[in-house]
């Protein structure tokens, strides 16, 4: 892959974990959107890869299906599909799977203090969290504040 089509990859993959899909222009008068663009960008061969990985049990590979199918990564947004990639990984101890688990289950159930205060309290004390983790930490506060709780 050459430097212009990785930051291109880069690009996209950011606007789509942000939850942006601007129109983006191919060709003459022709618009698609950043999902039918990643059709190019990420095609199902590299996501055939991921699942053979997965499949052998690399937590890695488990792990980013999970967020394949989680933001709809040039597939369907399939929670469920997310949910059975990230538990696998999950239980090889893979931690972003398992705080993408537990986040799953606050944005469908809602926070419930005493199953997921200590997970929260665990994010919150990280000295240099990752973005996906400055993220969810975000969102959780959200979901609390809507609920009537303090962060």
């Amino acid at each position: 892959m050459d430097m212009l089509s990785y930051i291109r990859t880069v690009f996209i993959c950011a606007l789509l974990y942000a939850g942006v899909s601007p129109a983006v222009e191919s060709g003459v008068d022709q618009k698609r959107t950043v999902m039918d663009e990643l059709d190019t960008v990420y095609p199902s061969s590299v996501r055939e890869f991921q699942k053979k990985l997965a499949l052998k049990g690399d937590k890695v590979a488990q792990y980013t299906l999970g967020n394949i199918y989680h933001f709809g990564t040039g597939v369907a947004v399939d929670i469920e599909q997310a949910r059975s990639w990230y538990s696998m990984a999950a239980e090889l101890k893979h931690e972003d799977s398992i705080n993408q688990l537990t986040f799953i289950e606050i944005k469908q159930t809602g926070f419930k203090e005493a199953l997921h205060a200590a997970w929260y309290d665990k994010l919150l004390s990280q000295v240099n969290p990752t973005t996906e983790t400055t993220l969810i930490i975000n969102e959780v506060a959200s979901i609390r504040k809507r609920a009537g709780r303090s962060n």
